[in-house]
């Protein structure tokens, strides 16, 4: 009777029986055995307990390697874990039995044909499709027009995915996901009408779904410009999390204007001027595209020159980061690749001069081995003088490679050495974004990593290169979900901050929109506040930051000049009917942020990713950059560039550290201003987000009414050295060279709208 209950569970669980396969050169004893151990996995699958699900699983599976009925237990149990090779190979072990039922068949082909639509290094949406078309010769049920219309959707064949959910819904209307992704793909190609009618017809069909509510209201808001207007009540959202309030800052979409709109499944960006002409060029790269290099022309606008300087390919870059690792005085070019795809290697180009690179990943060490990177940082963490690199390998924890994180010394002759298990940083966990900020002001710095699915983690330096993980003395574990961190001060108290990005479902963010709080403690990023002791307090909620949102990447800058930075948010999620639009959290100055998203119109809607911040166009106010695309080919998206046409009249400077013993960079310097009975502090980074780099030059708001920089300070971690400049000119960009006893000051270029 027992064995008869749990089968009719395990059919619950994955839709259908799988037939048993043939017992020859099983024992009594062995299957005996093997059916106790499929029967408490099934147990254990159903109560939540996965681990040992998959631990009891295994061993069945050790005893009887060709067991089908295990084998695809164990592939549902995969593939709801993101073990996506595991549940390849599970139920393509299935599909080789002979004398399948065609049930058994349609099932395992169905669940293959997910698994190969997943992004990761599995997924081959062709395969998918001929998965899918033989379950349709099975039987050509309505959920499986549906999986075929999403493929078709990821790879870009709208036409064909519109007729395919079309008829799914024709045969079954009340299929949800249908209308979901039908009216998400009329929304995509600027069919309000369609989109609003298909929202409407599901919703009749059952009036609680909210995704068709958010996707409802994202159509009639683009075709109305109000919302909720006349739209029938029962029909509304409801969204209420939005506070009212003076816009702090004017935005203007430029990035077509400007030339700087890359079409791709948009990661990274990175600014700095590698051509050495006093204004800011930028790198940016994309999943589908090569990289793109957009050199400033001086006149406002930009022009890629990847090919011709020798940076276009790869076409797989995740991060890019601009550095002067070889102390030369010109900025080098660093690609992280790979991210969900597998192993790869990464890139360094180095920079000849004229506007043009070397590849030397190679001979450098960078690009010996092969890991998954993603999140990458730089800075001195030995304090010899150079550059060191720290890459978050740990979407390898989520994908087969299983990588650990990689920490490369500069050896200061043009090549590095990968320390990472010497300098105890050679963490394992599923690390995706990083950061570096010296948080106990000891001079050297520390280190914190962002993971997806547990902990995050911090390092504290212990002065020779070498870290100790204090995370839980010092505090910092939250989220747990989280893909990128950043330290900044963002109390104006002169310690560093660190605030972590969590990447909620999208039920999460669509209850978030309504109720104005996250759902759980499980749905929202974290602030963490430096206590000035070596600890840290999570104070999420007070802070008004307990929110839900899938944020992938993130970024700060002060976009206001009132001295308190903004965060800046890159959301979405792989899924192509996730419309989530990206998110501007303005920092009142008080410990409490509040979303400013819609009314500074800053909420670009396409999977955001590597946003950064520069002052682009030489004005003295910060403007925002925003990667944009998915990971499949069909969700690519053009970047955004919001140009900051103030909005207030605060004065700001902007301070660039050139370091002379230190690294040429100034990486890990630390600027501190005072004005009045305030003081805080901006750390020169050498990257953080979402493998981005903001303009390095510390960007600094002086607040309302300010006519002097009273006091202006840089500690040179390297040689200790502390130069102290007071009564300094406003709305000036600033350059203090290590050692030198005057600033070099001139006047911003640009000039602002509000001035």
């Amino acid at each position: 009777m027992l064995a008869l209950i749990l089968r009719a569970l395990l059919a619950v669980l994955c839709g259908t029986l799988i037939a048993c396969s043939s017992e020859d050169g099983i024992d009594v004893a062995d299957r005996g055995e093997r059916d106790r151990l499929y029967d408490q996995a099934a147990a254990d699958y159903k109560s939540g307990r996965v681990n040992e699900a998959v631990q009891k699983l295994t061993q069945a599976v050790a005893i009887d390697s060709d067991h089908a009925e295990t084998r695809m237990l164990l592939g549902r149990v995969f593939l709801e874990q993101s073990g996506f090779s595991q549940a390849k190979e599970c139920f393509e072990v299935v599909l080789k039995h002979q004398n399948l039922e065609p049930r058994d068949e349609f099932l395992a082909r169905i669940c293959l044909a997910r698994t190969l639509m997943t992004p990761g290094n599995v997924m081959d949406l062709e395969r998918a499709v001929d998965e899918l078309e033989r379950v349709r010769k099975i039987r050509a049920e309505p959920r499986v027009l549906l999986e075929l219309g999403k493929v078709h959707f990821y790879q870009g064949e709208r036409e064909e995915a519109a007729r395919l959910f079309d008829e799914a819904l024709g045969r079954d209307p009340s299929l949800t996901r249908a209308s979901i992704q039908l009216a998400a793909l009329h929304y995509l190609d600027g069919d309000d009408d369609a989109a609003i009618r298909v929202c409407q017809k599901g919703l009749d069909q059952r009036f609680d779904d909210r995704e068709l509510e958010f996707l409802l209201m994202l159509a009639w808001r683009r075709k109305h410009g109000e919302y909720p207007g006349d739209l029938e009540a029962r029909y509304e959202l409801h969204p209420g999390i939005e506070r009212l309030m003076d816009q702090p800052a004017r935005f203007v979409e430029v990035a077509k204007e400007v030339g700087v709109d890359l079409y791709s499944g948009g990661r990274g960006s990175a600014w700095a001027d590698f051509d050495g002409d006093g204004d800011l060029d930028l790198a940016a790269v994309g999943n589908h595209h090569a990289n793109a290099l957009y050199r400033n022309n001086g006149d406002g606008t930009y022009t890629d020159i990847a090919k011709d300087a020798g940076v276009s390919e790869p076409t797989d870059g995740w991060g890019c980061l601009f550095a002067d690792y070889d102390n030369d005085g010109d900025e080098d070019l660093l690609v992280v690749r790979a991210g969900w795809e597998g192993e790869k290697p990464n890139s360094l180009y180095q920079n000849q001069g004229g506007g043009k690179f070397r590849d030397v990943s190679t001979e450098s060490g960078i690009g010996k081995l092969s890991r998954s990177g993603l999140g990458a940082a730089w800075a001195d963490v030995d304090l010899d003088g150079d550059l060191d690199l720290h890459i978050a390998n740990g979407v390898g924890a989520l994908l087969p490679d299983g990588r650990i994180n990689s920490l490369y010394r500069n050896n200061g002759d043009g090549t590095f050495t990968e320390v990472g298990e010497a300098a105890g940083v050679a963490h394992s966990g599923a690390a995706i974004g990083c950061a570096f900020g010296d948080y106990d002001l000891d001079g050297d710095p520390d280190l914190y990593i962002g993971q997806l699915g547990s902990s995050n983690v911090l390092f504290r330096n212990r002065g020779d290169g070498t870290f100790e993980e204090v995370t839980a003395e010092a505090g910092g574990q939250q989220p747990l979900r989280s893909y990128v961190p950043f330290f900044f001060d963002f109390d104006a108290d002169a310690d560093l901050d660190i605030f972590a990005t969590n990447f909620s479902i999208f039920e999460s963010f669509i209850s978030c929109r309504i109720n104005g709080s996250a759902p759980t403690d499980l749905d929202r990023p974290a602030l963490h506040r430096n206590n000035g002791d070596g600890t840290f307090t999570d104070i999420t909620r007070r802070a008004g930051l307990s929110l839900s949102f899938g944020s992938m990447a993130g970024n700060w800058g002060d976009i206001d000049n009132d001295g308190f930075p903004e965060i800046y948010l890159g959301n979405g999620g792989p899924p192509m009917e996730r419309l989530e639009p990206n998110a501007l959290l303005y920092n009142n100055g008080d410990g409490t942020f509040s979303e400013i998203t819609e009314q500074t119109g800053t909420g670009h809607l396409g999977k955001g990713h590597g946003t950064s911040l520069a002052d682009f166009d030489d004005d003295g106010d910060l403007d925002l950059y925003s990667p944009n695309g998915g990971y499949y080919i069909g969700d690519r998206w053009h970047n955004a560039l919001y140009r900051n046409d103030g909005g207030n009249s605060r004065p700001s400077i902007i301070v660039e550290c050139r370091g002379v013993k230190s690294n040429r960079n100034g990486v890990g310097a630390q600027v501190f201003v005072q004005m009045g009975d305030r003081r805080y502090l901006r750390e020169v980074s050498g990257g953080q987000g979402f493998g981005s780099l903001s303009q390095r030059a510390v960007h600094c708001g002086l607040g309302e009414g300010a006519t002097r920089v009273e006091r202006l300070e840089v500690y040179w971690p390297v040689t200790k050295q502390r130069q102290v400049f007071e009564n300094l000119p406003v709305d000036r960009y600033i350059v203090i060279t290590e050692g030198e006893a005057e600033p070099k000051i001139r006047e911003f270029r640009g000039r602002r709208a509000d001035r």
